[in-house]
């Protein structure tokens, strides 16, 4: 995505760069994984630390066209997330919802001491 024509001063101004980011995934596809997005978070909280990663995430919801695909990993969820999950469903028909989360629940007992044979 570049940052060939920013100023130095302007990598550090974080409401530039999300505009800028923003403007790059409504244009164009992207896929963007963030795996581990728990350490993005509050320990204690599981919340974001401030609400730069939340706006970004509701502009992401918020844009009428938005072809490119987010996809988050977490052992925690913020409840600012799951918000914007029921938002979605509650507002956009099923099949158009923008948010769709699945909850791994790992290997059973059994199931992972088969696996060490």
């Amino acid at each position: 995505m570049g940052v060939t024509d920013l100023a130095p001063e302007e990598r550090n101004d974080s409401n530039r760069l999300t505009h800028r980011l923003l403007r790059k995934l409504k244009a164009n596809y992207y896929w963007i994984q963030l795996d581990g997005m728990e350490e993005l978070l509050e320990k204690a909280t599981s919340e974001f630390p401030d609400s730069s990663w939340q706006n970004f995430f509701e502009q992401c919801l918020d844009a009428p066209s938005f072809p490119s695909k987010l996809i988050l990993t977490s052992q925690a969820l913020p409840k600012s997330i799951k918000q914007l999950e029921q938002y979605s469903k509650n507002n956009l028909e099923k099949q158009y919802s923008k948010i769709h989360s699945c909850d791994l629940l790992g290997l059973s007992i059994e199931e992972s001491l088969e696996s060490e044979v």
